[in-house]
């Protein structure tokens, strides 16, 4: 049943909010079951004391990295894991003397091939970044960029850091291979909900950004967004409730708009949105990167976001572009950020937007049946390719259409150097 939160009488708005701040899990679990998992995923309501405390060491890493002359930053991850580090990367320069951050979430064997073929091993520090420890990818990528150090650093285990969760195949992986260090993050946050957690401000702090401003603005958005007795003064609630509403009226596809110097925010949000909200028939689409057109060109189902930075170029046309949406009647809803820091309020005002709009139109944000079952039928692919050099995936085609789908030869190929 989808819930109209834009109709709602302001006392069952305020009821919403009391229960999302009291963590409770029946606003998105069905079973008894399901509530238990979502009750270990609700760290991220209110991390800012846990990550404060983690502050001094992240920081003293940070630096000693930078004072023994490192230049890059390789951080092997996917999904959760990287997309925040990705934003950081593309939105921040470093500070001087510090190394730059270079995210590699793919396997495709040109950009594997292209992050090696940059060397500097003596001056390359390696982020082994994977909340369960088990993600195929990042492990695959861990085997390579081990075996291509290891031959020609004495000592690669001085070169490699680990972001896990407590008592992970990943941890354990780190303290046998001696790890120059390894992070432990809170393992009730899950991955697309971690960026103000060690997995995003571990790699900022490698970049010289200042993690302790990143925390507090994010820490500032969640005492905004605990305002209970006007839920149209919280800014969590009115963004998710936009989304929420008009997702609810079917308009379910969501365009993504920014000034240019934080367009890559965009990266972060897209997997959040989609991967928290789409399940069981449902969610909202999140649109990144697309070339604005007119609004003729737009179905009914659109509704948009626009987010600014004060005192930045905007995008050529892009100011007449959002006034013709509005004169056409699309939903637009502006969001303005001070200063790049402000990404930090952004991480948690997402995250609790994203979380209400889900209960709205009535799914679980923060289980992910799919990736589960993405995850175990990749693995049992590789697990046949490893004993019979080729593998037996059986895709499913539309007896309707003539196009047969099979593994590529990229594919196969890309498994050759990856195994």
């Amino acid at each position: 049943m989808f819930i109209r939160p834009m109709q709602l009488a302001q006392e069952e708005q305020k009821e919403i909010l009391r229960r999302f701040w009291d963590k409770d899990s029946t606003l998105w679990a069905k079973t008894g079951e399901e509530e238990e998992a979502v009750g270990r995923r609700l760290g991220w309501m209110d991390p800012f004391d846990r990550m404060k405390a983690e502050l001094g060491e992240v920081t003293a890493f940070a630096q000693g990295v930078k004072e023994e002359g490192f230049k890059r930053v390789v951080l092997l991850g996917m999904g959760g894991s990287s997309l925040c580090p990705l934003v950081f990367s593309r939105i921040f320069e470093p500070a001087p003397g510090f190394p730059r951050l270079q995210v590699l979430d793919t396997t495709d064997p040109e950009e594997v091939r292209g992050c090696i073929d940059q060397g500097q091993w003596e001056t390359t520090l390696v982020i082994v970044a994977s909340k369960s420890g088990t993600t195929v990818e990042p492990n695959a990528l861990f085997e390579i960029f081990w075996r291509e150090m290891g031959e020609v650093i004495e000592n690669p285990a001085r070169h490699f850091t680990a972001i896990t969760d407590p008592d992970s195949p990943l941890e354990r992986l780190a303290e046998e291979k001696a790890f120059r260090k390894t992070f432990l993050n809170p393992p009730d946050i899950g991955g697309r909900y971690s960026a103000l957690t060690l997995f995003g401000l571990v790699p900022a702090a490698l970049m010289g950004l200042d993690v302790s401003l990143l925390l507090e603005r994010g820490r500032e958005m969640a005492l905004g967004c605990r305002e209970l007795e006007d839920p149209d003064s919280n800014p969590g609630w009115r963004l998710g409730a936009f989304l929420g509403e008009f997702a609810a009226q079917s308009r379910d596809k969501l365009s993504l708009l920014a000034d240019p110097a934080i367009a890559p925010f965009g990266l972060w949000l897209e997997q959040l949105i989609a991967e928290s909200t789409g399940k069981e028939t449902r969610g909202i689409v999140p649109i990144y990167g697309e070339t604005t057109g007119i609004p003729g060109f737009y179905g009914g189902e659109r509704i948009f976001v626009y987010l600014r930075l004060k005192d930045t170029p905007r995008e050529e046309g892009m100011e007449e572009f959002v006034n013709e949406l509005r004169e056409a009647e699309f939903p637009v809803y502006e969001i303005w950020l001070h200063d790049l820091y402000d990404l930090g309020g952004q991480f948690f005002l997402w995250e609790m937007a994203t979380a209400l709009a889900s209960h709205c139109i009535g799914v679980n944000a923060f289980d992910e049946p799919d990736v589960t079952l993405a995850k175990q039928k990749t693995k049992e692919a590789i697990e046949t390719y490893k004993k019979e050099g080729k593998f037996s995936v059986k895709f499913w085609v539309d007896p309707q259409s003539e196009i047969q789908f099979r593994p590529s030869r990229t594919l196969a190929s890309s498994m050759k150097g990856l195994l």
